[in-house]
């Protein structure tokens, strides 16, 4: 009787240190996958992640526009290093404002459709492929360049739709008069070919390429302008550290003994 009481409270202790350590391994795992989810997050902002993918998409991009060929965000060449930070500095703001965009137009009852995304998905990857022998293989290299898969770039393809009609919504009722047009002519002309003509024959003739032209970079001016006040107004809901980063600055300074690399460093000013 006595030897069975035993063996009964043995095995609640033994089931007793099951159920704790099962806890306890849950609970561990549930807090490392959480930490681990923050990995490649950049920033975050009103409580949606920017991921590191977003950020290089947007240097990319930027690269491309002043014809930046085989840029590499995270190259550590010192030849490169004043151009890579300048666009580096210019795609961190465009993707914060970008998102605050976004996430107006989604407030404002903006969407994309599926065909909308599809469209500029592959209007995208015609681009990218141009003149390609191999365009898949060119678009896996863009993709892998960016840190993207293909459904993460039709998330950012969405996100810019979106996005993009709400700027649309902000300049709507933006206008050039003719003393603005003659102005960005006269800074500008240079650029829409002589032939022989004078600068006003190419004025007269090409006079709505050019007030369009001025309207856009007077959209343009207007929504740089907007989107530092909006990255300031909004600067309490922005964050650039996150719980991964935390962890890792913990982990380097306790464990390791050593300085913090830079990417867990954070600058929220």
């Amino acid at each position: 009787m006595k030897e069975e009481k035993a063996k009964k409270k043995k095995s609640k202790r033994l089931t007793l240190a099951i159920i704790i350590v099962l806890i306890f391994v849950i609970v561990f795992s549930g807090l490392f996958f959480y930490i681990w989810s923050y990995k490649n997050v950049y920033a975050i902002v009103r409580g949606t992640k920017i991921y590191y993918s977003q950020l290089y998409y947007e240097a990319v991009k930027q690269a491309e526009k002043v014809n930046f060929l085989g840029y590499d965000p995270l190259s550590s060449d010192p030849k490169v290093e004043n151009a890579r930070r300048m666009i580096m500095d210019y795609a961190e703001d465009r993707v914060l404002s970008e998102r605050l965009y976004y996430l107006m137009g989604v407030k404002d009852g903006f969407s994309a459709s599926d065909n909308e995304i599809e469209t500029a998905f592959e209007n995208y990857k015609n681009d990218i492929t141009k003149g390609s022998t191999d365009p898949e293989k060119d678009f896996k290299d863009d993709l892998k360049a960016k840190g993207l898969t293909e459904q993460g770039l039709r998330g950012i393809l969405k996100n810019e739709i979106i996005a993009s009609r709400e700027k649309d919504k902000l300049t709507e009722n933006i206008n050039v008069s003719e003393s603005d047009v003659r102005e960005y002519f006269n800074d500008w002309g240079s650029g829409y070919g002589a032939n022989g003509k004078n600068n006003e024959q190419i004025y007269k003739e090409k006079y709505e390429t050019i007030k369009q032209d001025a309207l856009y970079m007077e959209k343009s001016d207007y929504l740089d302008a907007y989107s530092k006040k909006l990255i300031a107004d909004n600067a309490k809901y922005i964050s650039m550290d996150n719980v991964y980063k935390r962890f890792m600055r913990w982990y380097y300074q306790a464990f390791l003994d050593l300085p913090v690399p830079d990417q867990y460093l954070v600058d929220n000013t």
